[in-house]
């Protein structure tokens, strides 16, 4: 017995008294779905849940996957505001302002791309026109880090 057959016929057992609308089509659809779920692991990096004590299965939901979007880094002194210059592509999907305090570093808040493409342009002195949006208006980083969480 392999190590997949011994997964799925535990999940297969941990769901025997269920519903008969809910009864298997076919007496090896857990080993199949094993076998569909590693191949999908497999091709997205992600680790298939090969937890068997879900009574009710899993919901519907296999995975949940990483999305591929990316970030650029703002960084400058403590107290300034996020600065993107005008003639610069906003091209990262999400912007995240950070400070630095000598070797001390601290994140922020963040943006999406799209919002900080609308935001207001504004020549801070430098004859740079840049655009720009205010720390406090930032999102939270820790919805940053609790969207990624869900992603992994």
């Amino acid at each position: 017995m392999t190590i997949l057959s011994y997964l799925a016929a535990k999940r297969t057992e941990s769901h025997a008294d269920r519903h008969p609308k809910h009864a298997a089509i076919r007496s090896d659809c857990d080993d199949l779905g094993m076998v569909g779920e590693v191949e999908f692991g497999k091709f997205s990096g992600v680790c298939p849940d090969f937890a068997f004590d879900r009574k009710n299965g899993d919901g519907g939901i296999d995975f949940v996957i990483p999305l591929l979007y990316t970030v650029d880094v703002k960084t400058t002194e403590p107290g300034r505001n996020l600065i993107h210059r005008l003639d610069k592509p906003v091209a990262a999907d999400i912007y995240v302002l950070a400070y630095a305090d000598g070797n001390q570093g601290e994140l922020v808040g963040w943006v999406w791309g799209k919002q900080l493409a609308a935001a207001e342009v504004r020549d801070l002195g430098h004859g740079i026109d840049s655009r720009f949006m205010r720390r406090e208006a930032l999102r939270p980083m820790e919805e940053l880090g609790s969207r990624l969480l869900k992603l992994r």
